[in-house]
Parts: C-alpha cells; sequence; structure tokens
C-alpha cells in the first residue's frame, strides 16, 4: 500500500506535518509539562517569608500579585520564541520590586541563574510591565510601605 499526499491537505496541514516529523525525543512528555505547570503556580511561596502574609491579605496587594503573574504568563509564550533554538531547558525564579508609584524596579534571578538565555528573556519580559501597575493607595502603602517584593518562575522546555 502506497501513502500518497495530496498537495492541498499537505498546504493545509503544514504545520501539523512538520510537527509530527519532529523525533520524538524532542518533544516534551506529558510528565514535563505537567511539572512545569505545577512549578509556574507556585513561583512565590518562598516569598512568604520575606514579606509579612498579612500584607498578602490586603486586597490590593493580592490583585497587584495576580496582575504581575498572569500578564507574565501571558507574555512568556512570546518571549521564549526569542530564546535561541538548541538552549536547555531550564526554570528560573525572578525576585521583583513593585515600587508605591507603579514602577517594576530591582529584577533578579533568584534560582537557575545557570539558564542566563532564559534568565534575560525572563528579565527583558518583567521590564516591559513597568508603568502596567497604577500608585499603592494609602491603605496598602500602610501595610507594606515602599514596596511590595515577588516571586515569579518562568520554566523553558
Amino acid at each position: 500500500m502506497k501513502l500518497v499526499l495530496i498537495p492541498a491537505l499537505a498546504i493545509g496541514l503544514g504545520a501539523q506535518a512538520a510537527w509530527a516529523a519532529q523525533p520524538l525525543s524532542d518533544l516534551p512528555d506529558a510528565r514535563n509539562l505537567a511539572q512545569a505547570a505545577r512549578e509556574n503556580q507556585a513561583g512565590g511561596k518562598e516569598e512568604e517569608k520575606e514579606q509579612d502574609a498579612a500584607v498578602w491579605k490586603h486586597p490590593e496587594a493580592a490583585t497587584y500579585r495576580l496582575k504581575l503573574r498572569t500578564l507574565a504568563a501571558m507574555r512568556w509564550q512570546r518571549y521564549r520564541l526569542q530564546i535561541p533554538q538548541g538552549t536547555p531547558s531550564g526554570r528560573v525564579v525572578m525576585k521583583v520590586r513593585l515600587k508605591r508609584d507603579g514602577a517594576v524596579e530591582d529584577i533578579e534571578c533568584v534560582q537557575g541563574r545557570e539558564h542566563r538565555e532564559v534568565a534575560a528573556a525572563a528579565k527583558k519580559l518583567l521590564k516591559e510591565l513597568n508603568g502596567q501597575f497604577k500608585p499603592f493607595s494609602a491603605s496598602l502603602r500602610e501595610k507594606a510601605g515602599d514596596m511590595l517584593v515577588d516571586q515569579v518562575a518562568f520554566t523553558h522546555f
């Protein structure tokens, strides 16, 4: 039995055909994808030690954290494409300081420094978020002081 590929069908299935042509060893398996998703969701657990947990219970602080992580997750797919082909898989955790005027500053890599390309893409993404946040309210300034500190995890596979 011969397999005949119809050109019109091949055009429509070009992306799928190219994807299917990859060797299985190059494709991430479901366990790695699930583990990466869990790690991304757990990205700020250590932060509770650095900043009083009561601060994060403030509704405005929780909103800042949610917005920071949501914007980072939404944009990460685009930034992952800027990481050079052949870069090994890796996970980095970036510490971000959100100043009371809403500025994102003092971004540093606290875990996974050996993954330079991934860390550079994550830092570039976080710098782009500068100006996306409104200044703190008086009640949040009272609780948090001059800044909120959070950690955001990024995984490249």
